[in-house]
């Protein structure tokens, strides 16, 4: 019922017309509508939604363990971390919009820009670090199954969520093939691996990078005349880094000084701090990009580049069956045949789920086939395979890079739960 005012002589109360003498139209207020995203009289909140938990409940109150602040006619809750979260002040950053991702999509994490575009629902506020990371803030984050959201850039990133996260997708910051994934490091970073030589009947195969990992070695090329790179070394300091996976080397020059096949690049390097719950049956990753494969010129292959660096953590953690925190090493490339041949495939990045590195390619049968990259066991990348006369050398698969899970209601993983390289999840105080 509404009040209304004539614009005559007389003045009453109606249900929205006003009684009096003159004409008039009466101006009436209905009830609040929950979930309409302006916070009408008679509610406290209103985040757009009718549903419970997310700081805003189905009656538009506020919920226990959230703040909640105006955003236009609307409302915006998110949570507070009650944890440390490592190397990031999250209090200085203020997320802007929920975020539900709708279709699969690359987002770069140096210029806050998405291609396809339209696939966020909401605005993702970034900002950088001291150190050149980058951090992103986001009041909750829902990646359905099926679609996945691809980090790209730079610079390694921390993505903060002010609530709660759902991932039964993907969200991958690792490489592909000779890309970097966001943060990954440059080979003058790294104990770097070793180039294979050229020789114009085979050259050598390139070395696969390491962080946790070793990478493996290249291949010999015809019959040993190409020698095969060497593998890269571990860090002993991976983990205390921000910075993500190293590269593995190119492979050796062939006939003709046509060049190698090109070197795999190392995986990014992420960081995931849920202020809420943590719900995850997707996969989180940072794999290393594959080995290049040689041409058919009796190249030499690309080594596959080391897993990065993947940091968890949540205030409480909820794993479920098919879920999967990798850091895998790519797949060396096969070497590259005689000059009449088909050239040799490139290895395989890192995986999303599984507890292997990515597959080695294969050529031709006299041909140096690449190796696989480091996992969950072995973590160091395999060797890859000496070529016969006038082929080129494998690619030495790339080492595993790092994974850290952390939570304060740290629960056991449940079978069916990949982590590789294998890692417990650990309390948070």
């Amino acid at each position: 019922e509404g009040e209304g005012e004539g614009e005559g002589e007389g003045e009453g109360e109606g249900e929205g017309e006003g009684e009096g003498e003159g004409e008039g139209e009466g101006e009436g207020e209905g009830e609040a509508q929950c979930g309409n995203g302006a916070a009408d009289v008679g509610e406290s909140c209103d985040d757009g939604n009718a549903f419970d938990g997310d700081g805003c409940s189905a009656a538009c109150s506020p919920e226990a363990g959230f703040d909640c602040e105006p955003r236009g006619r609307g409302t915006l809750c998110t949570r507070s971390f009650t944890f440390p979260v490592r190397a990031l002040a999250p209090i200085s950053l203020a997320p802007e919009d929920h975020v539900v991702l709708t279709c699969s999509t690359t987002f770069d994490v140096d210029t806050l820009t998405s291609s396809p575009d339209g696939c966020l629902s909401g605005r993702i506020v970034g900002s950088s670090l001291d150190d050149g990371t980058r951090a992103l803030a986001i009041a909750s984050l829902d990646i359905p199954a099926g679609v996945r959201l691809t980090l790209a850039g730079t610079a390694p990133v921390v993505v903060a969520v002010f609530g709660d996260a759902l991932i039964a997708g993907v969200v991958d910051a690792g490489a592909r093939g000779a890309v970097p994934g966001p943060g990954a490091r440059k080979a003058s970073d790294c104990n770097e691996a070793i180039a294979g030589t050229k020789h114009a009947h085979g050259g050598g195969g390139g070395g696969g990078g390491a962080l946790l990992g070793a990478g493996g070695d290249g291949g010999n090329g015809h019959n040993g005349a190409g020698a095969k790179g060497g593998q890269g070394l571990p860090r002993p300091d991976a983990s205390d880094r921000r910075w993500g996976g190293c590269p593995g080397a190119d492979g050796g020059a062939g006939a003709g000084d046509v060049a190698g096949g090109s070197a795999g690049a190392g995986g990014g390097a992420l960081h995931l701090a849920v202020a809420g719950t943590l719900t995850i049956s997707g996969a989180l990753r940072v794999g290393g990009g594959g080995g290049g494969g040689g041409t058919n010129r009796e190249c030499g292959a690309g080594g596959g580049g080391s897993g990065g660096v993947l940091w968890v953590e949540a205030q409480t953690l909820v794993a479920l069956t098919g879920a999967a925190f990798t850091a895998h090493g790519g797949g060396g490339g096969a070497g590259g045949p005689k000059i009449d041949e088909v050239g040799g495939a490139s290895g395989a990045d890192g995986p999303d789920d599984g507890t292997v590195g990515g597959a080695g390619g294969s050529g031709e049968n006299s041909t140096g086939n690449g190796a696989q990259g480091g996992g969950q066991s072995p973590v160091s990348g395999a060797n890859a395979h000496d070529a016969q006369t006038h082929h080129g050398g494998g690619g030495g698969g790339g080492g595993a890079g790092f994974v850290r899970i952390a939570a304060v209601n740290c629960p056991r993983m449940p079978t069916g739960v990949t982590v590789s390289p294998s890692a417990d999840c650990a309390a948070l105080p």
